[in-house]
């Protein structure tokens, strides 16, 4: 497959919320053999999303990854009535979306970029600090 743009990115939210178990994988490549990019799932945590950066894509694909990332995680918290974190992995480069009380936030070190509340207030981390 070729790059990931912003439009492809929001092709994968479009899956019914509903759906207790939904898991959804786009795969890219990075060299020769298929990768998951992107993996959403809703389970016993609650809702969960991480893009996963290849190596050799450009740094604007990251970009338009953490601004839908920011949207996302705003619908996800006013839906679920929970804030939801947006967060970053310097190695191997993901971003995560996770609501507040994920046990993921603990398991891997990741910094947080953004926090999003219920009621709509998004809290900018000037410089990403760590969960």
């Amino acid at each position: 497959m070729g790059s990931l743009h912003c439009s492809n990115l929001l092709a994968f939210f479009m899956a019914d919320p509903k759906d207790e178990e939904l898991i959804i994988q786009h795969h890219g490549s990075i060299g020769d053999e298929p990768s998951p990019v992107i993996t959403e799932r809703r389970d016993a945590h609650g809702y969960y999303w991480r893009y996963d950066h290849p190596s050799g894509e450009p740094g604007d694909t990251l970009d338009a990854a953490i601004c839908i990332a920011v949207e996302v995680a705003a619908d996800e918290a006013r839906r679920a009535r929970k804030t939801h974190y947006v967060t970053s992995r310097p190695m191997p480069t993901a971003v995560y979306i996770l609501p507040c009380d994920h046990p993921e936030l603990s398991a891997t070190a990741m910094s947080v970029m953004f926090e999003l509340s219920p009621k709509g207030k998004v809290i900018r981390r000037p410089k990403p600090t760590r969960h």
